[in-house]
Formats: C-alpha cells, sequence, structure tokens
C-alpha cells in the first residue's frame, strides 16, 4: 500500500536492531576508506582496537590486523595481517554475525575492551596472543596507566574526569568540521565543563549559531540549534543567543505537520482516498526530515519519532530560557509520539502504527507489547522529564526505563545514524534517575568507549555497526564519537537540563555534597531557596567552599527580581514594590541579598512620608491620580528622609506629565468629533483626576457645550459611530450641519460626516472586491446586511442601486448561483451559463468580464486534473487514463480546455494498440485487487503468466511489482 521510501527505511529499521557487526564483510566495507579527517589514510572501515592504535578485521573468535598508526604503542609490536586470537592469557569468546536482537559487543570487541580495562588499570601491558606467517607469539603493548573506572562510572569517577578533559582539550585546540547533531553534542559538552577554556570554546562554537536558520532548514538542524542556545542561555543568562532561540523555535512549528487535512499521499488504483487521508491525519504533530509542506507528493515518507522527540525537547528548553509557547505544537508531537510508542515501550521508526506496508490498526500497534529500539526511549525519557505537566510523563517514564532496562545492549542501533541515536540514548539513561538503569547501561558501553578511544586516548572513533544505512561512521568519524564520550564523561559533574539537573552552581558538582550541602540544594530544587540559604551559613561560609558558591550563587539568582524592585522603588510606585517583596519573601526571605533590600524598605516604611507614599501609590495603581497627588505632597512635607523626598519628587512628576497627556487627548476628542468617547471620560474625572486643577478647569470647560442640544447632538452622533450604525450617525451629523447654529459645532459635526464617508467608502471597496471576484451570493448576503448600517451615504446608496437590481437579473442569478458550484467543484454545471454571460452582448462589461474572470479561475482549477490525465498517458497507464476521463467527465464537462482533451483521448482510446493496453489495464488492476485481498499460489502462476504476456508494457511491469518479482 504505502510501499517506497516508508517500507524500505522500516526494514532498514528492523535489521540494524541490535549493535555489533552485521556480517563477515562489514557490508563490503572492510576495505571502503574513510577518505577525509584523521582517519583518511586506514584502508578501510576497520575496528579501533581501542588507544592500542591499531585497527583491525573482525572475525568470530579474532582480530586481524589492518593498519597502525604511526607513533602508536602497537607500532614496531603488531603487524599487519597478525590474527590476534586472545588478550590477557584468555581466548576470545566469540561474536555471532547477523541480527540477533540479543545480542550486543559481545565476543572480541568486548573481550578487548575489557582487558584495556583491567590493563590501565594495573601496570599499562596488555598481552596480545597472536598467529603471525602460522607461528603463535605473544605481543606485549604499553598502554598508559589511567586507572579503572569507578564502580559507580562516571560518577566519583578520577578516570572519567581525565578522559573527559582531554577529550574536550580536542574540540578546543582543533575544533574540528562536523553536522550540526555533532556539533549540538560537542557544544553541551564543552559549556557544561568548569574550565574555561572550554567554555570558551563552546561559546565560540555558540556564537557560529547564533543566527537564525534558514526557513528551508530541516527539522533536525532545527531542535539542535535550539537544543545548544536553550543550554548555553540557561547556564550562562547570556541574552545575546535569545532572539535567534525564539526565531529558531518559531521556524520548528513552521516545519511540523499541522492542519485537519493532511495529505501528502494520493491514493493509487483501487485505494480509498477517503481512507488513506483519514490515516495521514494521525501524521499532525510530528517532523520528517525537511519543514512540512502539504500535498500530494512533497514530504518523502512522511514524519519520524526522533526529530519530534528532539522538537518536544527544544520546546521545553525554550520555555525554561523564559520564552512563551503559545501553540499547540508541543500537546501535538506529545500526541504522535504516543502514537508511535507501543505497550512495551518501543519506539516506532516513523508513522507505521497508521501507514506501512498498507493501513495498519493504530490500536493494535499499540496494543503490542514487543520492545526494542532503546537509544528512542533513551531520547523520549528526556523528553518527558522536561514536561512534568503532561499528564501521562510519569506512565510513559516508566514504560521507557522498562524498556531500556531490557533493551539496552542494542543502544547503538539508531537508523542511519547510530552516534547520534547512542548520544542521546546514553543521556537518557544518565538522566532517568534510575540508578540500576544507569548501572547496566553505564556499566557496559564503558567498554564500548574503551575501545573507541584512539591513541594519545583523546579523540574517539566510530566503530562498525549492524545497520547498513548508517552513515554516520564517515560522516563524524571522530568528532561526535568524542562528543559523545565527553557527554557521558561529564555526568562526573552534570550540570545541563539534558543531564536531569534541573539547577546548575557554578563551580559545585552536586554529585559530591555534604549531607546538610545536599539538603540546601534539594531545598533550591524545591524553590525554597530562603530555606536553603540559612542551612548553607549555617554551615559556614568560607572563601572558596561550596557552601560560598551556592551562596553566591542564591544571591545572584534573586538580582533580576530585585531589580525590577529597585526601578519601581526610585520611581515612587511602592505600591507594587510593597506587593513584590511579600510574594518573594515566601521564597527568599533568609537569602542575604534579599534581605538587605527588603529590610532597606522596611526602614522607609516607618517614616511618616514613607507611609504616605506607599498610600498615593495606592491610589495611583487604582488610577485615582488626584487624590494620590494630595498624598505625594503631604509625603514630601512630613518627611525628612531625603531618599523619601527624592522618591515622592519622582511619582509626582510622574502624575503630572500623565496629567498633561490625558488633558491633551481630552481636546483631541472633542476636535476629532469623538464627543461620546468624550462625555464618558468627563463624567468619571472625579474620581481619576479630580483635584488636579489643570484637568478640572479643561473638564469644566469641555462640559459646557453638552448643555446645548447641538452638543447633545454631536455625542449621539459619535455614539452611533462607535456602534458602527453609520447611517443613523450621518442623519444626525447632517441635522447638526442644518438646523443649528453653532459655527463651532457644525465644523465638527462636517469632521463627522468625513469620518463617516471614509468609513462607508471602505465598505463599498470591499463591496467591489466581493463583486469583482464573482462571489454574487456572498455579495447579495452582504448588500442586504450592511443596508441597515451605512444606507444613506451617496456612496453606498450609488453602490447598491447598481448591484441590487443586478443580482436579481438573470445574469446576476447565473452569478450568484455559480459560488455555491464552484466551492463545491461542480464546474460542469455552471461553465456554460457562464459561457453564455461571457458572450452576452446585452450584458454590461463589467459583468461579462467577472464571468470571464470565473471562466478563466475555473480553468485554472482543472489544469492540475487534466495534468493528471497526461502525467497517466505519459506512463502509458491507458486502462487508468479511461477511468480518470469517465470520473473527471461529470464534473468537467463544458470545460473548454477539458472538452478538448476529451475528444483527442476518445480517438486515441479507438487506436488498436491503445484499445490493447487498456483491456491488458483492465485484467491487471482484477488481478491486482484478487491478490490484495488473498494470495495464492495459482493466482501467482496467474499474475506470472500475464507478466509473461505484457513484459513490454506497463502492465507487466506493475505485475513484477506486484508479487515481488
Amino acid at each position: 500500500m504505502r510501499v517506497g521510501y516508508l517500507s524500505i527505511f522500516l526494514l532498514l529499521s528492523f535489521l540494524s536492531s541490535v549493535f555489533g557487526i552485521r556480517d563477515e564483510s562489514n557490508q563490503e566495507r572492510w576495505e571502503k576508506p574513510v577518505g577525509h579527517g584523521p582517519d583518511a589514510v586506514v584502508p578501510g572501515f576497520l575496528v579501533n582496537l581501542g588507544p592500542t592504535g591499531a585497527r583491525a578485521i573482525l572475525k568470530s573468535k579474532s582480530f586481524v590486523v589492518k593498519y597502525i598508526f604511526k607513533g602508536s604503542p602497537a607500532e614496531g609490536k603488531l603487524k599487519l595481517n597478525d590474527i590476534i586470537t586472545g588478550v590477557n592469557g584468555k581466548e576470545f569468546s566469540a561474536h555471532t554475525f547477523g541480527s540477533d536482537k540479543t545480542l550486543g559487543i559481545e565476543g572480541p570487541i568486548y573481550d578487548m575492551g575489557l582487558a584495556i580495562e583491567e590493563s590501565e588499570g594495573s601496570d599499562g601491558t596488555l598481552s596480545l596472543s597472536v598467529n603471525r606467517g602460522g607461528s603463535t607469539l605473544t605481543v606485549k603493548i604499553q598502554l598508559e596507566q589511567l586507572g579503572t573506572f569507578s564502580s559507580s562510572f562516571p560518577e566519583n569517577c578520577e578516570k572519567a574526569k581525565l578522559l573527559h578533559k582531554r577529550a574536550l582539550d580536542y574540540f578546543a585546540r582543533d575544533n574540528p568540521k562536523m553536522g550540526i547533531d555533532g556539533r549540538c553534542a560537542a557544544i553541551l559538552a564543552l559549556i557544561s565543563s568548569d574550565d574555561k577554556k572550554h567554555q570558551e570554546a563552546g561559546k565560540r562554537m555558540i556564537q557560529g549559531l547564533n543566527r537564525v536558520a534558514g526557513t528551508g532548514t530541516w527539522s533536525w538542524d532545527l531542535a539542535f540549534r535550539c537544543i545548544a542556545l536553550a543550554e548555553y542561555y540557561i547556564l550562562t543568562q547570556d541574552n545575546s543567543v535569545l532572539e535567534t532561540l525564539k526565531g529558531n523555535l518559531d521556524l520548528l512549528r513552521r516545519a511540523q505537520y499541522k492542519g485537519s487535512n493532511i495529505q501528502i499521499w494520493k491514493a493509487k488504483e483501487g485505494e480509498s482516498q477517503e481512507k488513506l487521508d483519514e490515516h495521514q491525519q494521525l501524521y499532525e504533530g510530528g517532523f520528517g526530515h525537511k519543514p512540512f509542506d502539504n500535498g500530494f507528493g512533497k514530504n518523502g515518507y512522511g514524519p519520524m519519532q526522533s526529530p519530534t522527540i528532539l522538537a518536544v525537547i527544544a520546546w521545553q528548553l525554550g520555555k525554561e530560557c523564559g520564552i512563551e509557547v503559545k501553540h499547540e505544537g508541543i500537546q501535538k508531537a506529545l500526541q504522535f509520539m504516543n502514537y508511535g510508542t507501543n505497550s512495551g515501550g518501543n519506539v516506532a521508526y516513523g508513522g507505521e502504527f497508521t501507514l506501512a506496508f498498507g493501513f495498519r490498526d493504530p490500536v493494535k500497534f499499540k496494543n503490542s507489547t514487543k520492545r526494542g529500539n532503546p537509544q528512542k526511549s533513551g531520547l523520549s525519557i528526556l523528553a518527558y522529564n522536561l514536561t512534568p505537566e503532561y499528564d501521562k510523563s510519569e506512565s510513559y517514564l516508566k514504560l521507557h526505563k522498562e524498556n531500556m532496562h531490557e533493551t539496552f545492549k542494542g543502544m547503538a542501533n539508531g537508523h542511519a545514524d547510530g552516534i547520534m541515536a547512542m548520544t542521546w540514548g546514553m543521556l537518557g539513561a544518565g538522566a532517568s534517575n534510575d540508578e540500576k538503569l544507569k548501572r547496566k547501561v553505564f556499566n557496559y558501553f564503558k567498554i564500548w568507549l574503551n575501545m573507541s578511544r584512539c591513541h594519545g586516548s583523546e579523540s574517539y572513533v566510530a566503530l562498525p555497526g549492524r545497520d547498513y544505512a548508517d552513515g554516520a561512521y564517515y560522516r563524524d568519524n571522530r568528532s561526535h564519537v568524542t562528543a559523545l564520550a565527553a557527554l557521558v564523561y561529564s555526568f562526573f559533574n552534570p550540570k545541563l537540563q539534558v543531564h536531569g539537573v534541573r539547577v546548575a552552581i557554578p563551580g559545585v558538582n552536586h554529585k559530591n555534597l555534604t549531607p546538610a550541602l545536599a539538603q540546601a540544594y534539594q531545598l533550591i530544587l524545591e524553590g525554597k531557596f530562603g530555606v536553603a540559604a540559612k542551612v548553607i551559613i549555617k554551615e559556614g561560609v568560607s572563601s572558596g567552599s561550596d557552601t560560598e558558591k551556592m551562596l553566591t550563587f542564591l544571591n545572584s539568582k534573586i538580582k533580576n527580581p530585585l531589580a525590577g524592585i529597585e526601578k519601581n522603588l526610585t520611581s515612587g510606585h511602592w505600591h507594587e514594590v510593597s506587593d513584590s517583596f511579600g510574594k518573594l519573601s515566601t521564597y527568599w526571605d533568609g537569602v542575604p541579598h534579599f534581605d538587605d533590600r527588603y529590610n532597606y524598605f522596611k526602614s522607609l516604611l516607618v517614616d511618616q512620608g514613607g507611609k504616605l507614599l506607599l498610600q498615593a501609590d495606592r491610589l495611583y495603581h487604582d488610577e485615582k491620580y488626584g487624590k494620590s497627588m494630595q498624598l505625594v505632597k503631604a509625603a514630601h512635607e512630613k518627611t525628612t528622609i531625603d531618599e523619601i523626598k527624592k522618591y515622592s519628587a519622582a511619582i509626582k512628576e510622574d502624575i503630572s506629565k500623565l496629567s498633561a497627556k490625558y488633558a491633551m487627548d481630552l481636546k483631541y476628542m472633542e476636535v476629532r468629533g469623538e464627543w461620546y468617547t468624550l462625555l464618558q471620560h468627563l463624567k468619571k474625572i472625579p474620581e481619576t483626576y479630580g483635584g488636579i486643577e489643570e484637568v478640572d478647569t479643561l473638564a469644566a470647560k469641555l462640559m459646557e457645550p453638552y448643555k446645548e442640544p447641538s452638543g447633545k447632538a454631536l455625542a449621539l452622533a459619535h455614539k452611533s459611530m462607535v456602534e458602527g450604525n453609520y447611517s443613523n450617525a450621518y442623519k444626525i451629523a447632517i441635522q447638526i450641519s442644518t438646523k443649528f447654529d453653532n459655527k463651532r459645532h457644525i465644523k465638527i459635526a462636517d469632521v463627522q460626516k468625513k469620518k463617516i464617508e471614509e468609513m462607508v467608502d471602505l465598505k463599498v471597496s470591499e463591496l467591489e472586491k466581493v463583486k469583482q471576484s464573482g462571489k454574487w451570493a456572498t455579495l447579495y448576503r452582504q448588500l442586504v446586511s450592511s443596508s441597515k448600517t451605512h444606507a444613506g451615504v451617496s456612496s453606498y446608496n450609488e453602490f447598491y442601486k447598481n448591484n441590487m437590481g443586478l443580482i436579481k437579473s438573470s445574469v446576476g442569478r447565473v452569478l450568484v448561483s455559480s459560488e455555491k458550484l464552484l466551492e463545491n467543484g461542480n464546474y460542469s454545471l455552471i461553465a456554460k451559463s457562464l459561457q453564455q454571460v461571457a458572450a452576452n452582448e446585452k450584458a454590461d462589461t463589467d459583468v461579462k468580464d467577472i464571468a470571464a474572470k470565473i471562466l478563466s479561475q475555473i480553468e485554472s482549477n482543472v489544469k492540475p486534473r487534466i495534468d493528471e490525465l497526461k502525467r497517466l498517458e505519459g506512463e502509458e497507464d491507458w486502462f487508468a487514463v479511461k477511468n480518470e476521463l469517465q470520473s473527471l467527465n461529470r464534473d468537467l464537462s463544458g470545460i473548454e480546455s477539458f472538452d478538448s482533451e476529451k475528444e483527442r483521448l476518445n480517438k486515441k482510446f479507438l487506436e488498436p494498440e491503445i484499445n490493447k493496453l487498456i483491456n491488458a489495464g483492465k485484467e491487471f488492476y482484477e488481478l491486482q485487487k484478487k491478490w490484495n485481498s488473498r494470495q495464492s499460489k495459482g493466482l501467482r502462476r496467474k499474475i506470472e503468466t500475464f507478466v509473461k504476456e505484457n513484459e513490454k508494457n506497463i502492465y507487466g511491469e506493475k505485475g513484477k511489482d506486484l508479487i515481488g518479482s
């Protein structure tokens, strides 16, 4: 059914279900060189033998050496074509080639990695059992004595710290080129380091991303950019990246599958487009490779789970940066993720829960308990960690952890990029808060890291795997894997949201805190900052200690909230200051910097002037500016404190500016004829600006004209304008001009008339556009409706008179009926009538032009359908051409371009060869229908016979595809 790209990629995903080497030929890659970077000299994609500096072919129970790096420990020790059969006195166990889902890195790879760990933890000697030219010998290679990984690796692990530094030194020194997925991983590792040199290297990489991407940027790229930018901002509070982050998050929403009518595939012969469309709607919320563009054939094989999960992480991190997400993109993405996760926690590749090898039952897919794809469960854990507000997050977190517990050995099996998949799978395991899961995953894959680590123990290289579609080996052969290693090691001092850390304190490893400080850290996580500060202070604060760093963190964290309070304090807006301090004290009372500023404010309120100023600002806040001004003046007079005098002067100036502006607004209302609005303001002045002389004097003056009949009439006219009743407003304005003598009021009435005429002209212009568009049914409805509010103004009267009669004429009735027919696609029924209108010599020119325009629109609308006929003709699928023509005839007969095409094709159908093809096509589609319903050996033989008889035409090829020949 939906075969093609989706089928192929699902198949590849299945074949790549475990990590290890798929076959003895390594999918013909043993002799396929990388061709670039530090591994360009290596003759093929070989197994890296850890920090020895040798590369080899893997056999079932041995390695065959095929390359040795100069200057490496293996140089002068091993020789090309040496067969390594064991290590440190033990023979290698067997590697099972193939795709058994229970396998991981068993065999020589695991045994060698374990021996490297053992040797580096002792005197560094790695003893290899070697068969060279038929002779058996022991080759000893001297490795660096790095020690062993701790039992809690990577936490409390000196070896992890050392290798972490070396990996980041590699990036800080060389700044290697890499794809956006590897660059994101490298940035995360660099910025979370305590080393300023590494942090600066990460910042340089971030600045390289600090621009909004182009509108065609792929979904993967956008998500990785946003994750890197957001984590950087959360750690550094560097505002320079926020606009870029916001712009990229907006692009991410544009890239998402959305809408109520998703159509990317057109039904084939024998398929139901309605059923196909119903299944495609479940794609909503997902992300494909490139930005979503609805339409047949525009979006490849549909959306995928991994970029969708990454988008959720990106959006949630954006929210952590204070960027508001107003759309429903996150909810829809979570919905797509949930559709694609079965009851065993196995995450689909894409949308195969709805379309793959035919229509799929989403409920049946969901009910499957088959486990797998642990790397995607790790990625999902990160997403659900960041969405605690989602009601299903807790249950999905539990499910994904269960899946990883059982399937973790297949971590590096991500389709098409195992290294990217392993990066996020490992992060998910580390952030899972499940100690047993972390031990399983990290203890197993530290062996993989040993084997991936190159000589010099600074950079890492990908190992061959079972996924033959994976291009990561050749794309980012060292840089991305090195970033992966650095991120895994960085769990010894986690700081990032994707580490599972909600609060990172500079210079403090929360994993190594004393019990009391660990309690303080937990209080910080809970938002109880003041209580945490009291615990920290009780422990004693000394220079350079964790207590000092934690207290410095809390003092710096309150600075931004206090900056807003400080601004209100100095401007005299103490109502906001008092409320803000009151709310913040619940969480911050006890933090020294907060306490200092709060105590200072409370000391000002002891003074009589301070009390009055607080009352004045409360009145200001309630928009009682006149009464507020009286208290401000009293506060200034009754205090001896210079700060209060200064602050009261600030709010006095503020009220004076507001009053001056308000007085000017009142004058403008009067001049512009907004007399109804003006009257409402004048009535409220005693409660708002009453007591401010400038406003009171002006209000008394402006109220006088309302005592006159013409003044009252001006207010009534403006009220009608506000309500949209321009007919009544215009009528009153004319009466003022003709029945009253007040020249000032007549002048203002003329202003009102002009404004009304402008508004009515605008309406007439809108109606004219409707008319010209050919939507005369809409025009009729709008004329009837608007006559109640716009009639009486000459431009509207003229338009109404000229068009209402025309609408009711025989010509107009044709145009009125055409609108609904066009909406329903019934072109045939209206085309002939429109042609008669266009040819009618008695019809007005503009009406004829409109009819011609609608006909042109119809021609444009039917062109894609005619083009589809031509496409089928180009494929020589003449049976489909004839069927499609018959289907279109009902709706399109009478349209010039279609009739011309129909006449041409009907002549073609009479040609013997084409008639023969039509009959062959009919036979094929009948066979296809039976085959899709029930497959049998007898039916296969019939199709094979049909293929032989039609081997030179399209139906023979279709027959081959049908039975898979």
